[in-house]
């Protein structure tokens, strides 16, 4: 297939045309692939902040029911030994005098 001359002066112009069409496709492709990451970046984001926060939540749930038995257990043993009530009540006439 030749080219005639007729043809050239078609197409010549048409170049400037065609390669920035090409350019600016090639523009909005980088520019649609950018907003993608940036958007998927952020969910992760959000989902490993999610993730903490529930284990935060849960972390301060498990410590305050550990401090709770912990009392109980304290207070039980304070109630269960032999001779506490006597030192205390020493104590108490001690911090009186």
């Amino acid at each position: 297939m030749s080219i005639k001359p007729i043809d050239f002066q078609v197409m010549i112009p048409k170049t400037a045309e065609i390669s920035k069409i090409q350019n600016d496709q090639q523009q909005k492709n980088i520019v649609v692939n950018e907003q993608q990451t940036n958007t998927m970046r952020q969910k992760t984001e959000e989902n490993v902040n999610i993730v903490h926060s529930r284990e935060n939540a849960e972390k301060v749930r498990v410590d305050s029911e550990q401090e709770k038995k912990k009392d109980e257990k304290k207070q039980k043993k304070t109630q269960t030994e032999p001779g506490t009530e006597l030192k205390e009540k020493k104590n108490w006439k001690n911090k009186q005098a």
